[in-house]
């Protein structure tokens, strides 16, 4: 990207006629008087900005829409997950489009909420508030199975943005951290030991906590089906705040229901909404959140901040965060180490 170049911001709802404010839009302006900078406020602006367009922040394009009118851009900032997001990346990065995820946007509160459900899950909350609806002095019925974080072995899969920030926010809790498909040379991580992609047998068989992280870059679909989760820990629980579709809704299910697992927090699904039909809302070792994991009352001032340090990053020829490119027939995303998490502005 070069000076006296065009960035539009397309950041809005058309259905709540909301765009993104004006006083986040100047900090994008304020990056540099060389960029001029245009904000669209639905879906008729942006396409008549678009053909003139070298930068993008936020991408509420249809494949369409991009091939036809988006042969000026050079580089896209994402600032939320879509559900085909595995599929339109490498037809971005194939069109030579530069193009950073929304990961490390998202990566505090997922982070957090993962914490949340393994600590409710150890702890016996689920079942401490069911005890409470029914008026029930459930003390004994609580302490007989409740555990102690302290010591256990917690297993990440995906050690990306989202599974480097569940490991910081773990290490005050004394738990040996393992995880697989991902890069530990981030000092900041506090992982014990990496594994290899071949061996997540060996890290589910290993973990206390198994935590699903798994970026939204992945082209994984299912990774973990029946067979796979055979190899847990009967006592294990499983937190998934994942991207995308990483676990077989009905394979955990049915692991939980003979109790070979014990217990799950999901925040994503095979399916959105979950069906009713499913037996996991029945389950009382299942706490269900409805994909909220990544909400955040500072989401658009945090999605700011990365995508003005993206692009001042880009016009001084430095590398990118969450930057993701296709290597080998593997996605990458390739990440500045370490990287910071970016506070709101």
């Amino acid at each position: 990207m070069t000076q006296d170049s065009n960035l539009t911001i397309a950041i809005f709802s058309e259905a709540s006629k909301w765009s993104l404010p004006r006083r986040l839009v100047e900090q994008i302006e304020a990056v540099s008087p060389a960029v001029r900078v245009r904000a669209a406020h639905n879906r008729a602006e942006l396409l008549k900005l678009l053909p003139e367009t070298h930068s993008l922040v936020g991408f509420p394009l249809s494949d369409e829409d991009f091939h036809r009118h988006g042969r000026s851009l050079q580089w896209v900032q994402l600032t939320s997950t879509t559900p085909d997001l595995r599929l339109e990346l490498p037809r971005l990065t194939a069109s030579a489009v530069r193009l950073c995820t929304a990961s490390t946007i998202q990566a505090p509160q997922r982070a957090e909420h993962a914490v949340m459900l393994i600590l409710a899950l150890v702890r016996r909350l689920n079942d401490a508030f069911t005890a409470q609806l029914e008026h029930v002095w459930a003390s004994h019925e609580l302490a007989s199975s409740m555990r102690d974080l302290e010591g256990m072995t917690v297993g990440i899969v995906g050690l990306g943005p989202l599974g480097r920030a569940i490991a910081r926010r773990l290490q005050p809790f004394d738990v040996e951290i393992i995880a697989t498909l991902g890069s530990a040379d981030n000092p900041f991580t506090g992982v014990k030991e990496m594994l290899p992609p071949d061996r997540l047998d060996e890290l589910l068989g290993r973990s206390d906590v198994v935590v699903l992280a798994v970026p939204p870059t992945s082209v994984r679909s299912v990774l973990l089906n029946r067979s796979m989760l055979e190899n847990c820990q009967k006592s294990a629980i499983l937190v998934n705040v994942s991207h995308n579709r990483v676990c077989d809704d009905a394979a955990l299910a049915e692991m939980l229901s003979r109790q070979r697992l014990g217990g799950a927090g999901l925040d994503s699904f095979d399916a959105v909404p979950l069906p009713e039909s499913s037996p996991l809302w029945r389950m009382s070792n299942v706490i269900i959140t409805p994909r909220v994991a990544s909400v955040s009352p500072r989401y658009w001032e945090r999605a700011v901040a990365v995508a003005c340090d993206n692009l001042r990053r880009l016009l001084d020829g430095r590398p990118l965060i969450d930057e993701w490119t296709i290597e080998g027939g593997r996605d990458q995303a390739q990440r500045p180490s370490p990287v910071p998490e970016i506070a709101a502005t």
